[in-house]
Parts: structure tokens; C-alpha cells; sequence
């Protein structure tokens, strides 16, 4: 009977053994899964990283356009007011002459 207690004893033994090494195995294959679905996200958020960088890039070039554009229509409007301020000055020049010369 000892015999068979020992024989059933070592068949335990070698099943756990497989067991545990069926858990190592599997925890191994897990990690390695986990390992590759995180390098697969990390360059997916470098890759969208990489685009919204050079998409800030090109948004801050088109607002230097735009900046620019704001200041040569302002200088323009300037220029326009200024011509508007002299001719008002000189149709009053011109009344006054005029008005002068009638006299």
C-alpha cells in the first residue's frame, strides 16, 4: 500500500509541476502579449504626437499670414484716413479760397 500511496503521490507531484510550469508559461505568453499591445499603443500615441506637432506647426505659420494680413489691412486704413483727413482739408482750403476770391 505504501507503494501505491507514493506512486499516487509522485503522479500529484508531476502534475502539479505541470501545472505550475503551465502558469509560468501562460504568465510569460500574458506579459509578452501585454508588452506588445503597450508598444503597439505607445507608437500609436508618437505616431498622433508627430502629426499634432505638425499640424501646431502649420497652424502657427498660417496665423503669422493671418497677423500679417491684419497689419497691412490696418496700415491701409490708416493710409486711407489720412488721405480722407487731407482732403477735407483741402476742400476747406479750396472754400475758403474760393469764397475769398468771390469777395
Amino acid at each position: 500500500m505504501e507503494e501505491e500511496e507514493q506512486a499516487l503521490i509522485n503522479e500529484i507531484e508531476l502534475r502539479l509541476k505541470a501545472i505550475e510550469d503551465a502558469v509560468s508559461h501562460a504568465r510569460g505568453s500574458d506579459e509578452k502579449m501585454f508588452a506588445s499591445q503597450a508598444q503597439q499603443q505607445l507608437n500609436q500615441v508618437t505616431h498622433q504626437s508627430t502629426e499634432c506637432r505638425q499640424k501646431l506647426a502649420t497652424l502657427q505659420q498660417e496665423y503669422l499670414k493671418m497677423e500679417d494680413m491684419v497689419k497691412n489691412l490696418l496700415d491701409f486704413k490708416a493710409r486711407i484716413e489720412h488721405l480722407k483727413q487731407e482732403k477735407s482739408t483741402l476742400t476747406v482750403a479750396y472754400e475758403v479760397r474760393f469764397l475769398s476770391a468771390l469777395k
